[in-house]
């Protein structure tokens, strides 16, 4: 308590050399200007204190003093006005005093000073101007403004507003060219600052609203603007706290800067072009919206723990193009989470997110970065279970999109589309990891160097989809030590399929039960490594050069040149198991050509050894490699599992059944030349290394014996045996050509 009245004492200590003029009330007990109300029968004038002890007071008219000190009521009516030069009006503290004001308060080299219980009320219609003084206003008391009420306060050494109390402003208030612009101290409790009104702060030497124990809730407008220390900090601890309530605006040009506790409700409008935009020290959540403009610095520097909740909207807009310095939209070094949306148009030099600690996108959140020189670099743990895109911008090209030097985890969709550059994903030195039933996606891009580039670890056990119409590779496993394992589905497509679009310096694993699409053409380096143990369909015209070693324990279907390019280039690497090498037909998981059944159903795919299938449909006779459906089937598909050996894996697939056998739009020549015995079902035995169907004409070779063994069933559009050829059919054997041998 002694400390308040010291504070009120030492305000009023330095204008006790002037005259002390009190108020007597021998007139008529209440007007300003009646000076028989006053000590002397002479009322104030500018080189005198007045002092008002008792009773209320009334200015209707145009008055002045050096300072004046309210015990009890001051009222400065519509048509009055006050001046003080050099002093101070004061609603004393130990007293129930209270200052209202209708008209127009001026004050120059003073202060307005709400002591402690003291209250002041500027209403619809008051004007309040305070020029120079340590302080415009001080509260330590009660300070209203209210709708149509104006403070205007300038050139304040210390602060232009101090709140140790509460103020409330229903009005305006504007602060230009004083050291701090407003002030929450709260030396004994919290100040307390309600803005139902507009706040406008300009030209601080130091900062627009700093709040050091107090609590700050706006619902309308704060603005504050070039203002050297920066817009608003929330300075201390958990005492010092902001909310922007719904409706509430605060645009700061200076940036902000949390170490308490800070939630967004409303709109923040927040830039800086010395200072990050936001620096975030301790709790800040933000529930609405929250727009980063013309920085040079770091948009949002997070430190403390950050939430941008399920209906928050970060964006930046507005980026400055012509700043060659790097700098962030969203810079993290500590927790950050977000449940909404993140929006950045970046520029060509600008890192868009940066996070060197743990980054959150959770579920049903969205991360749209567009046009920067990287797009999120993550070194340390960033976890996407959300949606995160990437795409392109006005202001040109960047380096890659997703650099990562840590664990990258992906829980939803990552999408890279519409953008050049060098590299869509660049990972680093760290662990990319797709998981299961989640999706990665880069499309339509124009890229230099590759798609994917691989430097250290990626697990994909979701999809992978790579679709490209440019000379680029859709993934580079870079290094030596480079891993790539795929346990999910993985396709690279592309209009070039003579350009190397899989490059393996490191070592590659398809996994059992994962599938690779492939397009490109594939180069297998030195010291490369690749293992199939899945299913691998390859489109390359290209084929496969082979420098390394390549495993295949699985099924391989190639649409190119895979096989030529592996028979006459084996001595480039070792080949283990080669892809399509007839010595694997007869293990159970090598793939097996069905397209004859009984009752004239066909089917049109391919089917494994290994198969269960649900009765009462169809069943599968193993010893001839037939799928045979009932003849009273009525739907024209049936499902089965297929199962692989030794590995707790299985696919369900479904079979196209057709009524009648398949129409060819062209046909096969194919010759039987005994590559390894006369066993019609041996592939190595026909040109074309596959079996006949009813699109193929068959000609056996002279001096080639063809056996069609019991219980088999062959199938062709017409065979010819040549003079010396021998074409056996044994007993049981079924055989069905179109047009007859």
């Amino acid at each position: 308590m002694k400390y308040y009245f010291f504070l009120a004492f030492s305000f009023f200590t330095a204008e006790l050399l002037a005259a002390d003029i009190y108020w007597g009330g021998g007139g008529d007990g209440f007007s300003w200007h009646d000076e028989a109300n006053w000590s002397g029968g002479v009322k104030p004038g500018t080189d005198d204190n007045a002092i008002i002890a008792f009773g209320s007071v009334e200015i209707s008219t145009s008055e002045e003093a050096k300072s004046v000190q309210v015990q009890t009521k001051l009222i400065v009516a519509s048509t009055g006005s006050l001046e003080l030069q050099d002093g101070s009006l004061i609603a004393s503290s130990g007293y129930s005093s209270e200052i209202i004001n209708y008209g127009d308060i001026f004050i120059s080299n003073g202060i307005l000073n709400v002591a402690l219980t003291g209250r002041f009320v500027n209403t619809s219609g008051g004007s309040i101007s305070i020029d120079g003084g340590v302080y415009g206003i001080s509260s330590y008391g009660t300070f209203v403004n209210r709708v149509n009420a104006e403070v205007y306060i300038s050139n304040a050494t210390n602060s232009g507003v101090l709140v140790e109390d509460s103020l409330d402003n229903r009005g305006y208030i504007q602060v230009i060219n004083s050291e701090i612009g407003i002030k929450l101290l709260g030396s004994y409790d919290p100040a307390y600052l309600k803005n139902t009104g507009r706040i406008e702060i300009m030209d601080s030497d130091s900062t627009g609203v700093l709040i050091i124990t107090g609590r700050l809730e706006n619902e309308n407008k704060i603005q504050t603007v070039n203002n050297s220390g920066g817009g608003i900090d929330n300075f201390l601890n958990s005492s010092a706290e902001i909310f922007n309530k719904p409706g509430g605006r605060i645009s700061s040009k200076d940036g902000v800067r949390n170490n308490g506790f800070f939630e967004n409700k409303g709109t923040l409008l927040l830039g800086s072009l010395t200072e990050p935009a936001m620096e975030n020290l301790a709790d800040f959540y933000n529930y609405d919206s929250l727009y980063i403009s013309c920085i040079n610095n770091d948009g949002i520097l997070n430190k403390g723990d950050f939430i941008n909740y399920s209906n928050g909207l970060i964006l930046s807009d507005s980026m400055n193009s012509t700043v060659v310095n790097v700098y962030t939209m969203i810079r993290n070094e500590s927790s950050f989470v977000n449940n909404g949306l993140i929006e950045a148009e970046c520029h060509r030099y600008m890192i868009a997110i940066i996070n060197t600690d743990l980054f959150e996108n959770n579920v049903d959140a969205s991360v749209k970065i567009e046009g920067a020189l990287i797009g999120f670099l993550n070194e340390k743990t960033f976890i996407n279970e959300g949606e995160l895109f990437f795409g392109k911008s006005e202001y040109g090209e960047g380096f890659a999109q997703l650099t990562s030097d840590a664990l990258f985890e992906n829980k939803g969709l990552l999408k890279i589309s519409d953008l050049g550059g060098d590299i869509g994903i660049y990972n680093f030195s760290g662990s990319i990891l797709n998981k299961s039933s989640e999706q990665i996606e880069i499309s339509n891009v124009d890229l230099f160097e590759t798609c994917i580039k691989n430097s250290a670890t990626i697990i994909n056990n979701g999809s992978l989809l790579v679709d490209v119409s440019t000379e680029v590779p859709a993934l580079h496993n870079h290094k030596t030590w480079s891993s790539f394992l795929n346990r999910g589905s993985v396709v690279f497509r592309t209009t070039h399929k003579e350009v190397v679009g899989f490059k393996n310096e490191g070592e590659f694993i398809n996994d059992s039960c994962a599938t690779l699409v492939n397009h490109f053409a594939i180069r297998n380096e030195v010291n490369g490594s690749i293992e199939n143990n899945g299913s691998i369909a390859h489109f390359g015209i290209g084929g496969v050069d082979n420098l390394g070693v390549i495993i295949n324990n699985g099924f391989y279907n190639s649409h190119g040149r895979i096989r030529k390019i592996f028979y006459s280039n084996t001595s480039k690497g070792l080949v283990i198991n080669p892809f399509y090498n007839p010595l694997l037909e007869n293990i159970t998981y090598a793939p097996i050509m069905s397209k004859s059944i009984t009752s004239n159903f066909s089917i049109d795919s391919t089917w494994y050894t290994d198969l269960t299938l649900a009765a009462p449909f169809a069943t599968f006779d193993s010893t001839n490699n037939l799928l045979i459906v009932n003849s009273n089937l009525s739907t024209s598909s049936v499902y089965f599992k297929i199962k692989w050996p030794d590995i707790f894996c299985e696919k369900v697939v479904k079979v196209n059944v057709l009524s009648s056998p398949p129409v060819c739009d062209s046909y096969d020549e194919v010759v039987f030349h005994n590559g390894l015995n006369d066993n019609w079902f041996e592939r190595a035995n026909w040109s074309t290394n596959t079996y006949p169907d009813y699109c193929s004409n068959i000609q056996v070779a002279a001096g080639e014996t063809l056996n069609l063994f019991n219980d088999h069933h062959g199938t062709a559009n017409k065979i010819e045996i040549d003079t010396g050829a021998v074409f056996d059919t044994e007993l049981g054997s079924i055989l069905d050509v179109r047009n007859g041998l």
